[in-house]
């Protein structure tokens, strides 16, 4: 083989490589980067339950107290609504909703899932893609993706509740994304800088082996005709 098809074929090779580890590296870095978004998420809801609504939650509102509902309703719209966040929920372990920012879900009653209640014992916090197609849900625009995030309060009184806070998915995505675009040209200028380097070292080698070839191609014809003379 030449040396210009030998470089050449090192080159292609090269470039396929770099194409395959750049499509890898964009799907470990988005990922990584939404779980780290989804746990931003997760802090942030435990934050805004346990320093905003917990304080002003007593159990009047598991009567559905007017007063209580107006006085958990504002510290939502004052200090949790913002941003990402744009829907809460709080839940009795039987499943009735005792208090919404969307207020026609008030007072009404689902069935809770085998991850909100592990939460309402106390397993720590929960989150995951909204099913917009839920009953509970059927007040959120379809079109519009939200991640759903968690975790146990207590009233004053010391009865448990599921907080639920909504998140704009798309915030989460472009949390990946962006860690991605942080990252991508470090990765791959080092990925090109190190297949230029080697490029010298591919053509010694090809030149290495192309003397070493014609080294073996004279002993080879010298054999031969030192067989020819013997011969004659």
């Amino acid at each position: 083989m030449s040396l210009p098809r030998l470089v050449l074929r090192y080159a292609a090779t090269a470039l396929v490589a770099l194409m395959i580890v750049a499509v890898l590296m964009a799907f470990a870095s988005r990922h990584f980067g939404t779980l780290e978004a989804i746990d931003d998420a997760d802090r942030v809801a435990n934050l805004v339950a346990g320093a905003a609504v917990e304080p002003v939650l007593d159990d009047d509102i598991l009567a559905l107290d007017a007063g209580a509902i107006t006085r958990v309703d504002r510290a939502v719209r004052e200090q949790v609504l913002r941003g990402p966040l744009v829907r809460v929920k709080i839940w009795t372990d039987d499943g009735t909703i005792v208090y919404s920012d969307e207020s026609r879900l008030i007072g009404e009653q689902f069935a809770l899932g085998d991850d909100q209640r592990r939460v309402l014992r106390g397993a720590g916090s929960e989150a995951e893609i909204s099913d917009l197609s839920a009953p509970e849900n059927r007040y959120e625009e379809s079109a519009t993706e939200l991640l759903e995030v968690y975790s146990r309060v207590e009233t004053t009184g010391g009865t448990p509740l599921l907080f639920e806070a909504y998140f704009h998915y798309d915030g989460v995505a472009e949390a990946g994304r962006r860690v991605w675009l942080r990252f991508a040209p470090i990765t791959l200028g080092a990925l090109v800088l190190l297949g230029l380097v080697q490029v010298p070292l591919a053509v010694s080698l090809g030149r290495r082996l192309r003397r070493t070839q014609e080294q073996r191609e004279d002993l080879l014809r010298s054999a031969l005709e030192a067989t020819d003379v013997e011969r004659r």
